[in-house]
């Protein structure tokens, strides 16, 4: 049986998406008022931040387990974007402009 128990992390604003890399045991969520991304290990130890600019309403957040990229959709003045960094927030870049409009991003790691 598998049980988690409550997570108390200080510093959480206005979370609007969160995601889950069960390898390292690390959840993920992009902070919106703070305009940060940042992880913790479920036992609730080593809070960091690992984005924290280019995520102006960001509405999705995806992670690529294999490849170890962290992928999340933003958008600011009208014009969306999906950015990739890796989970350590290094190498950020934005791979995809001008999206009309996307509500979610979902990745399948497993078929590329």
């Amino acid at each position: 049986m598998n049980v988690m128990t409550a997570l108390t992390v200080p510093d959480i604003d206005d979370v609007t998406v969160v995601d889950f890399d069960a390898q390292e045991e690390r959840i993920y969520w992009a902070d919106i008022k703070s305009q940060t991304i940042k992880r913790v290990f479920i036992n609730g130890t080593q809070l960091e931040t690992i984005i924290s600019s280019d995520i102006a309403n960001c509405r999705g957040l995806a992670l690529d387990w294999l490849s170890k990229n962290l992928y999340w959709l933003s958008s600011e003045n009208d014009e969306s974007q999906i950015n990739v960094a890796r989970f350590d927030g290094s190498l950020k870049t934005s791979i995809i402009h001008g999206i009309d409009k996307p509500r979610c991003l979902v990745l399948h790691p497993a078929k590329g």
